[in-house]
């Protein structure tokens, strides 16, 4: 199995609260990263300069080689297969795939109209497909691969106001359970992450009041940090965890 060191990943949904901190983690540990974002290229961009600093203090790589940004929109495959191939053109390979891209629009589903649910099925649940299916090809021929698909608890509790939301996660869940079995064999794990609430921008749509209500619910009596969802993402993607296998974990502080 490669050494940290020697991997290189890809991380979607890189500007975001959950991703950037995803992609930080893994270039502390010193993997090399490939930046995904589709409209935000400055932030990308200053992320990558974080990361390459990460790396360069570390000693682990020559700072060029540590991250590159890569605009792409997920729900087009054409798209998200020339992504991967710039990212493999670049690194030399592709050890990690981690699909933290989405969002959430709450809406009751009288009110939704179509679409804002194809919207949301092509960001969060569609992209995921492209992505791994993009991916898996270039692991299998290394016989070696980490996927790590971001779901959410909302798969399984289901609240009202987030058909679109919770159907796109229950989809991403059930999506990675299958492709473990299929690829597994092939040196490849897929698992994946069910944060629950976590202090990220997103979050900070929600009334205070609401959310403190539904804080008072959670064990730790607290949101999460992104970077207590980056750890348990790099715990996934690592080398030793390797006989962990379509696995659903809850980061949610005891939801």
């Amino acid at each position: 199995m490669p050494k940290w060191e020697e991997q290189a990943a890809l991380v979607t949904g890189a500007t975001g609260g959950i991703g950037s901190a995803i992609a930080c983690e893994l270039a502390a540990r010193g993997v090399a990263v490939a930046v995904h974002y589709h409209r935000n290229a400055e932030r990308a961009q200053q992320l990558c300069e974080q990361l390459a600093g990460v790396q360069s203090a570390a000693g682990r790589r020559p700072s060029a080689m540590s991250a590159f940004a890569v605009a792409a929109d997920l729900g087009d495959a054409s798209q998200v297969e020339a992504m991967v191939a710039e990212t493999v053109a670049r690194f030399g390979r592709l050890d990690i795939l981690v699909n933290s891209a989405g969002y959430f629009d709450d809406k009751l589903l009288g009110f939704m109209k179509p679409e804002d649910w194809e919207q949301m099925i092509r960001t969060n649940l569609t992209g995921v497909f492209h992505c791994c299916r993009a991916a898996v090809r270039e692991m299998i021929a290394r016989r070696y691969g980490r996927i790590v698909n971001v779901a959410s608890v909302s798969a399984w509790l289901c609240p009202p106001g987030q058909t679109n939301y919770a159907a796109t996660k229950a989809g991403v869940i059930a999506l990675t359970r299958s492709l473990a079995k299929e690829v597994g064999s092939r040196g490849i794990t897929v698992n994946a992450l069910a944060p629950g609430f976590v202090a990220t921008p997103a979050l900070e749509r929600m009334p205070k009041t609401a959310l403190e209500e539904h804080l008072s619910r959670v064990g730790c009596r607290r949101a999460g940090r992104p970077e207590e969802i980056a750890f348990a993402a790099a715990f996934l993607a690592s080398p030793e965890a390797s006989y962990i296998n379509g696995a659903v974990l809850a980061v949610d502080g005891g939801m």
